[in-house]
């Protein structure tokens, strides 16, 4: 595995790192093909912050997402966050460049009010929304049950406002993004 882009870093570290198959973090969701979330860093037993440059960097949590197929990059898990009704949402989502669709989103982080903006992540439907979505022109929040574009995610009834800043947070990020990547087939 070897690192291609990266935005917001601190220092290069990431930049000179190579992993095998099933070493690191990285390597492990990369060979089991499964999610890898650790959400407290100083509490893994085999964490990457023992080395000092990635100590620097201050990371306190570790989402590996693999995105392959057939033994390919298909795809990229890109993170995004900004204001939501009470404070920060941080997402992450994956992308499909050649097809130009997001594949899920995961709420990393909120503090969206409880019974109603926390419905981002609790939601089963509204979550499902991002499974197979596309980008163009723009991710657009619609009333529940009126979507009917293939850009279009439905509202949470009491929870406009969250719902609406989650597909804000997702377009603002894809258009940092989007330029970095890697264009399908390069």
């Amino acid at each position: 595995l070897e690192f291609t882009r990266g935005l917001g870093f601190r220092t290069a570290a990431l930049r000179f790192t190579n992993l095998r198959l099933g070493y690191g973090h990285a390597g492990q969701a990369a060979l089991e093909r499964r999610a890898v979330f650790i959400p407290d860093l100083s509490q893994a037993a085999d964490s990457f912050l023992e080395s000092s440059l990635f100590d620097e960097e201050g990371f306190v949590a570790y989402y590996g997402l693999p995105l392959i197929a057939k033994g390919k990059l298909v795809g990229f898990a890109i993170p995004s966050a900004g204001p939501g009704f009470q404070d920060t949402i941080r997402v992450i989502y994956g992308y499909k460049p050649a097809e130009r669709k997001v594949i899920g989103m995961w709420i990393l982080e909120s503090r969206e009010t409880p019974g109603l903006g926390d419905k981002i992540y609790k939601d089963a439907d509204f979550v499902a929304n991002f499974d197979d979505l596309a980008v163009d022109p723009t991710i657009v929040t619609v009333k529940k049950g009126t979507k009917t574009a293939p850009n279009e995610i439905d509202a949470i009834t009491g929870a406009t406002i969250s719902a609406k800043a989650v597909a804000r947070i997702m377009n603002e990020g894809h258009v940092i993004w989007d330029k970095r990547l890697p264009r399908p087939g390069a």
